[in-house]
């Protein structure tokens, strides 16, 4: 078996390589389940074949294997077979709910754009709109700061001699 050990009726999967969480989903359960008690039934069958055959002679050993093992050694592959077809389920929905989170990401950083583009547009707008306003703003008061320094200023002797 190629990345799978089996203590007793326990199977343990590899470790997950670092960053990948593992979530085993009730498919992966019942795979788990079902190779495992494949795995036991064989091991008991096994044994109890061996016990047959200690026990007629132990110069007759059958070289072939029953229907019963052949059976069970497929079931157990098809079982594995399974878990690992469950654990790349698993990986890609994974990965799929990354893509999301990424198109998600992607879709708030242009909605952002835009409204800094429209707020920039605005204030543009505004501010070309409102200058003859504020320039007007400003000679009305350029006029009245000289008309009232002219007013308070005390007449020059060149001007007295001219009056």
């Amino acid at each position: 078996m190629v990345g799978l050990e089996n203590r007793g009726s326990v199977i343990n999967f590899p470790p997950p390589k670092r960053g990948f969480v593992y979530r085993q989903s009730a498919v992966a359960n019942t795979a788990n389940t079902a190779a495992t008690t494949t795995i036991n039934y064989a091991a008991g069958l096994r044994a109890f074949l061996n016990e047959d055959e200690a026990s007629a002679s132990k110069e007759s050993k059958m070289s072939d294997m029953t229907r019963e093992e052949v059976q069970a050694q497929i079931a157990a592959s098809e079982a594995r077979g399974d878990t690992k077809i469950t654990r790349f389920e698993g990986k890609l929905d994974l990965v799929l709910a990354k893509l999301e989170d990424v198109n998600e990401n992607v879709r708030s950083s242009k909605a952002n754009q835009w409204v800094i583009g429209l707020g920039l547009a605005v204030l543009i707008i505004a501010v070309v709109a409102l200058f003859p306003v504020f320039f007007g703003m400003g000679v009305q008061l350029r006029d009245m700061v000289h008309s009232e320094v002219q007013s308070q200023a005390p007449a020059t002797p060149a001007a007295k001699s001219q009056k």
